[in-house]
């Protein structure tokens, strides 16, 4: 679960690549430049590979549930005793999306087609 969640929290920052912009037979400085997390969401039934960038992401915790457990080994402790490792049941997440879109044109009126899947 704690890899899962690192994923979602890594598409809300720049990609960790960073571009170097080099200016032809230029000795000054090379700016920096940020790669934005593109993704591409398909929500089944619904959307269909919707292009965008995920600009907010909410993760919380249901205070009103229960904490599982689960036990493993500590090295620190005799071998016949285990400290447990506390977990929630529930965890909330809440994802925010800016959709970048690339309308074609009919009859001089841009259509926009973010349910390609549904016919």
């Amino acid at each position: 679960m704690k890899k899962n969640l690192d994923k979602l929290r890594k598409l809300i920052f720049p990609d960790e690549n960073i571009s170097v912009n080099k200016y032809n037979n230029s000795e000054g400085a090379s700016p920096m430049l940020f790669n934005p997390n593109l993704v591409y969401l398909t929500i089944n039934g619904m959307y269909d590979n919707l292009f965008g960038i995920i600009d907010t992401l909410s993760i919380g915790i249901d205070e009103t549930m229960s904490w599982g457990s689960m036990d493993i080994g500590d090295e620190s402790l005799s071998s016949s005793k285990v400290a447990p490792e506390m977990y929630p049941s529930i965890i909330n997440i809440s994802l925010g999306m800016k959709i970048i879109e690339n309308p074609s044109i009919k009859d001089n009126k841009y259509v926009y087609d973010f349910s390609k899947s549904i016919k």
